[in-house]
């Protein structure tokens, strides 16, 4: 065993978007680390004809993430060997080109070997589109699940993600994940955007600077970004005037009625092609091959 391998059975990254997959039928509730959570989650994984999300686990037997992902880890990290394979926390470039022919709608195929995921974060200001856009461009209807978590004042509220995804392979799947504005929820902000391969930020096409805070949130993430001003009809956005009140270069401006699923997914690729070549250049570069 190698020491990448090791590292992932000891501490296995698991988060909302990671495919689980299970390897052996489930056990007995008496078998050692194996209690009755963690054996609902391997059941549940058991009899699924697909590898199921940590979100979908979730949702589908109404326990918080945290919990789902702790008994994962069990799981993984079982002494007799792992029950359930995970996809790795970053997702390969054939993965990442084969899921912008699976949004583009070209045929051209790219090996995905075993489990494989990818997330993109899409958030913007209330009211702006960002279900829509998940609920478009998803194959299935989305996952929301409803948790609570503290705010600054240490008050607990409420909050609903969404997480679609368009699948890309058997084994592969791009998750959409719907997420309030950083603002709102600042220890939220940092759960979601762990794991992210990037970000797609939407824009109201006649309140641009609502968009500020959470565009200035995405640059310290320094994760490649889209910024998608969501054109409806009767709107009619000027580009170079909504870059400048921004402060973004128009080369990463979107305009797009964000309820087709044709420029939704459109807009998905444009973003996944900015994570391919930021890598592409990252490998290039000096500091990339040591």
């Amino acid at each position: 065993m190698n020491l990448s391998v090791l590292e992932r059975r000891i501490r296995p990254e698991v988060v909302g978007h990671t495919l689980v997959g299970t390897t052996a039928p489930p056990l007995t509730d008496s078998a050692p680390g194996y209690d009755e959570v963690t054996g609902a989650v391997h059941r549940l994984l058991a009899d699924s004809p697909s590898p199921m999300s940590v979100m979908e686990i979730a949702y589908r037997l109404g326990m918080p993430r945290a919990a789902v992902a702790t008994s994962i880890t069990a799981l993984v990290r079982r002494r007799g060997g792992p029950l359930v394979q995970l996809s790795p926390a970053e997702p390969s470039p054939g993965f990442l080109r084969q899921a912008v022919s699976a949004l583009t709608g070209d045929r051209t195929c790219h090996p995905v070997a075993g489990l494989a995921s990818a997330k993109v974060l899409v958030t913007g200001p209330p009211r702006s589109g960002v279900s829509t856009l998940v609920g478009t461009a998803a194959g299935h209807p989305p996952v929301r699940l409803l948790e609570e978590i503290p705010d600054r004042g240490g008050q607990l509220r409420s909050y609903c993600l969404e997480q679609g995804a368009v699948e890309v392979a058997p084994t592969g799947r791009l998750h959409l994940l719907a997420a309030p504005p950083p603002a709102l929820f600042d220890v939220l902000w940092v759960d979601m955007t762990r794991g992210a391969s990037a970000l797609l930020i939407l824009v109201h096409s006649y309140r641009p600077w609502e968009a500020v805070p959470v565009l200035n949130a995405a640059r310290d993430t320094r994760l490649p970004y889209v910024v998608v001003v969501n054109h409806v009809e009767g709107d009619h956005p000027d580009p170079r005037a909504v870059s400048e009140r921004l402060g973004v270069d128009p080369d990463l401006l979107h305009i797009t009625d964000v309820r087709s699923r044709t420029a939704a997914r459109s807009v998905l690729a444009r973003v996944l092609r900015r994570v391919e070549a930021r890598r592409h250049t990252s490998d290039r570069s000096p500091v990339g091959r040591h």
